[in-house]
């Protein structure tokens, strides 16, 4: 028997619209090439939500496989920079975040599931270094502008939900904020 929160959700004529990082759907955009295919979010969650998947660092023009990419700085207000060559990325990825952010706005977006610790997408967790040091951790810079342009839209990352009872209010969450999105 399906507990009742995926009841309500079958009940719902279309699908959440749900952004993820495209790494976590099992594609190979990460700077290495590899992925980051999570089996929860795949199997279970991917039955119920309409996936849109963004991957800011390549839908900006980064390629594959890329520089890692490191916050250097200030929690407040650091600035996204490649390991090796030492350039600075950010104004090129706030750029494209604020505009894939409008977009995804307009089209209808319910939730977003973000990679964690990622110096883009990560929501909290995000090392921040100072001369080779880790002196904090912080938001990811598309993570900042997605939490800035609706702060009331249900945002969580993989490792979160990886537990049950996160992922059961998460699900929750993304079927209220559509429903209330269709009033």
């Amino acid at each position: 028997m399906k507990p009742p929160v995926f009841k309500e959700l079958c009940d719902i004529p279309l699908r959440p619209r749900v952004g993820i990082s495209r790494c976590l759907l099992g594609e190979r955009v990460r700077y290495d090439g590899g992925h980051k295919n999570t089996q929860v979010i795949a199997e279970e969650l991917g039955t119920h939500f309409q996936w849109v998947p963004v991957c800011p660092e390549v839908e900006c023009g980064l390629g594959i496989p890329r520089e890692t990419l490191q916050m250097i700085g200030t929690p407040d207000t650091p600035r996204l920079m490649t390991s090796g060559s030492n350039q600075d990325m950010t104004e090129m990825l706030l750029k494209f975040s604020d505009f894939r952010m409008r977009d995804l706005l307009t089209t209808g977006i319910h939730g977003f599931i973000l990679k964690a610790r990622s110096p883009s997408c990560g929501l909290d967790d995000v090392p921040v270094y100072q001369a080779h040091s880790l002196v904090a951790h912080g938001r990811g810079l598309f993570a900042s502008v997605v939490t800035t342009h609706c702060p009331s839209l249900p945002v969580e990352d993989e490792t979160r939900l990886q537990h049950r009872v996160v992922r059961t209010k998460f699900i929750e969450r993304v079927v209220a904020y559509q429903r209330k999105s269709m009033t």
